[in-house]
């Protein structure tokens, strides 16, 4: 019987010189919420997969030269060997998908005699360009491809402005990957709507997974600011715009902070220097936006819940907050499972004005319940959704022989 073998194909920032690098060149949001959870599914992986039976294909997820990344070229280590990409917008792919399926047949080839199960991190064209290829030039192999999807491909970049030359690529892009489909034999979902749309036989839901282990100290022994937090994408289309106007309406003591990047920057910008409550703080190191989610006395994200979109998507940053311990406030978007509800804090975000009078309702009601729904909020995440238990049900799909 051939040995079983496996990959995870994917993109995470792996050492601290490749993420200060990307820190200090990319040019707008950096992938940390991707990066959180392949490394939590990773952690997984290897809390059940011998270590040498697992090996990591990486190709960290950056923006475009010159748009999105200060350089043409990208140069990283991954295993102990320096790895060079061709960053240059609309070449960027083709160079990832060659990188990627070069180190894939390199596998195979070592590997002759086993059986492989690749994870195949996002509907991102390259990867899925890359494995497809290696399912076609290695017709008599036992390969299977299991698919980790965070996001549609239709719903990327939905409040970015783009030309109409950008738009037409995206569109073939977007079909490409869709037709690449058909080599895939499992699917991770974050939702069963998602599940529904790519026609997914065989899957599983995995809404997010929490890579923390206990309590930190900061956690235990903060003393709370009287801030209400945003953090994330600045996107209008994630209901930021409308959180800062409907802000601006409350009689109230605490103060909108925003952290993030994205399309209402210049307009966050104008709102924070003409109002007194509300501070729009841009760009900071992931490490610094968690020590601020444990300061603040509320977590927002005022995504409208009537939004297309919503069906396929669980926010990431529900389950980074939940963490926190600290009550997070969130419209009741139909992506995140009923199981979380009770420990959340729903408000109406279909426009500004429910957005204003439920948000009021909260702040209104006594501080210590509410914190008590955050600190459920972050056991019921520890217990129920961590690396171990959301690992265990895709390698239940997989048919993983756990002894």
């Amino acid at each position: 019987m051939n040995k079983q073998k496996f990959i995870f194909l994917g993109g995470i920032f792996d050492d601290e010189k490749t993420l200060k690098q990307i820190q200090q060149n990319s040019k707008g949001n950096i992938q940390y919420a991707a990066d959180n959870f392949q490394k939590a599914l990773l952690r997984g992986f290897h809390y059940y997969i011998n270590d040498n039976d697992f090996e990591l294909v990486n190709l960290p997820f950056i923006g475009g030269f010159p748009f999105n990344y200060e350089k043409p070229l990208f140069s990283y280590v991954s295993n102990g060997k320096k790895n060079v990409i061709n960053n240059l917008m609309f070449y960027k792919n083709i160079s990832r998908e060659k990188f990627a399926f070069k180190r894939l047949k390199d596998i195979l080839q070592k590997n002759d005699k086993s059986n492989f199960t690749i994870f195949v991190y996002s509907m991102h064209s390259p990867f899925l360009n890359a494995v497809s290829r290696l399912k076609m030039s290695f017709p008599s192999r036992s390969i299977q491809i299991v698919l980790i999807i965070p996001d549609l491909p239709e719903y990327m970049n939905l409040g970015k402005a783009r030309g109409a030359i950008f738009r037409k690529l995206k569109d073939i892009d977007t079909k490409n990957v869709y037709k690449q489909l058909r080599y895939i034999d499992f699917f991770v979902t974050l939702t069963n709507e998602m599940a529904k749309k790519i026609k997914a036989k065989t899957y599983v839901v995995v809404e997010g997974i929490n890579n923390c282990d206990k309590l930190s100290k900061n956690y235990e022994n903060n003393s709370k600011s009287n801030n209400i937090l945003y953090t994330g994408t600045i996107d209008a289309k994630y209901g930021v715009l409308n959180l800062a106007n409907a802000f601006l309406h409350l009689d109230t003591e605490f103060k909108l902070i925003i952290y993030g990047a994205g399309d209402s920057r210049e307009e966050l910008s104008r709102i924070s220097e003409e109002s007194s409550s509300i501070e729009y703080r841009g760009l900071v190191s992931h490490e610094r936006i968690v020590e601020e989610q444990r300061k603040a006395k509320f977590l927002i994200n005022p995504r409208n819940q009537n939004e297309e979109y919503t069906k396929y998507s669980f926010p990431s940053k529900i389950m980074e907050y939940m963490v926190s311990g600290t009550p997070v406030i969130t419209s009741k978007l139909l992506g995140i499972p009923e199981e979380y509800f009770p420990y959340l804090l729903t408000i109406d975000a279909s426009n500004e004005e429910q957005l204003s009078s439920t948000l009021k309702n909260i702040l209104d009601q006594d501080y210590s319940i509410l914190q008590r729904v955050g600190d459920s909020a972050r056991e019921f995440v520890m217990q129920n959704k961590n690396f171990k238990v959301q690992v265990k049900k895709i390698l239940e799909m997989i048919n993983y022989d756990f002894n």
